[in-house]
């Protein structure tokens, strides 16, 4: 199931000024998935394929402008390769064909993206490494790197991620993302555009209870 948002609002155009009201409803979905993995000694790849179809009924009355959801078939790729005993390497690709959101009602638009979103990028490719090896008997370190960007949706986003288990309880975590993106479009509805002036740095210490 997905959570699908319709609104209705107004607009006072002497003060600039708009007032929305929004409601969630629960639209239902059909998934087909098969899965497809073959390991090797040092490596494994795999390639996945869903189908997604989503149901016509219109949990909304007539007031509220809604999003209409059409059916989607989502393939994905991998090959992760075991470079040493601490080392692994990774490449993945992913791409949605369909799944367009189209929006019903009085302030319904062509000229700009639905405010409801169904998957965070339409295409997008990762390459990745990571090292992960333990320093102690009780501590392990490990750091990862990885790089995605996509030309349909036209993005780029880095990241380096690192935790150290200090026990079984406690840790240290850090993570840094640099993100490029094109603004948010009709065409363009993504997750990782709404975030394209948001790069960010968080460190912090975690602990399981």
């Amino acid at each position: 199931n997905q959570l699908a948002l319709g609104y209705t609002g107004a607009l006072d155009i002497p003060k600039d000024r708009g007032s929305v009201e929004i409601q969630p409803a629960v639209i239902y979905h059909q998934v087909l998935a098969t899965d497809l993995i073959y390991r090797g000694k040092r490596w494994r790849a795999g390639a996945s394929a869903i189908h997604d179809r989503p149901s016509q009924e219109n949990p909304f009355t007539s007031e509220w402008t809604r999003p209409v959801y059409s059916s989607a078939t989502l393939g994905t790729v991998f090959v992760d390769v075991l470079l040493a005993s601490s080392w692994m390497a990774t490449i993945q690709h992913m791409g949605v064909s369909g799944g367009e959101i189209r929006e019903e009602g009085k302030w319904a638009s062509d000229d700009r993206a639905s405010i409801t979103s169904r998957y965070p990028y339409q295409e997008a490719t990762e390459v990745g490494l990571e090292w992960n090896r333990p320093t102690t008997r009780s501590r392990k370190l490990k750091v990862k790197t990885s790089y995605m960007w996509s030309d349909k949706n036209a993005f780029q986003l880095w990241r380096l991620e690192g935790r150290l288990d200090l026990n079984t309880d406690w840790s240290l975590q850090s993570e840094l993302h640099m993100v490029e993106a094109r603004p948010l479009d009709s065409a363009n509805r993504n997750d990782i555009a709404e975030f394209r002036n948001n790069d960010r740095l968080a460190v912090g210490v975690g602990y399981a209870f």
